[in-house]
This record gives C-alpha cells, structure tokens and sequence, in this order.
C-alpha cells in the first residue's frame, strides 16, 4: 500500500462518508422513531412553563 492520497481524494473519501452516515442516521429515524410508541411522552421545551421557586 504504497499509492499516495492526494487532498482531494481525502476529502472527497471523508465527505461521502458524512453523507453517507447523516443519511443513515436520518433514515433510521424515519424507521425508527425515537418516542416510542409505548405511552412514554416527553414534553418539549416548548411546553415548558416557569414557576417561581418555594422556599421549604
């Protein structure tokens, strides 16, 4: 394994394979949703409201 990489092979290698795994990630969250089917809802923080602190 003597051959030399150049620069643009390197980087086009390491951007195919970025691509190549944020598609994978996207896709297995189509296939696989991360809430779950199982009645275990998580609120966002967008339905967060603010409460002031007691004192105990």
């Amino acid at each position: 394994m003597s051959a030399k990489w150049s620069t643009e092979a390197l980087f086009a290698t390491a951007a195919s394979a970025t691509l190549c795994a944020a598609l994978a990630a996207f896709l297995l969250g189509r296939v696989i949703p991360l809430g779950g089917g199982s009645g275990a809802s998580q609120t966002s923080s967008f339905d967060a409201t603010v409460r002031a602190a007691t004192r105990t």
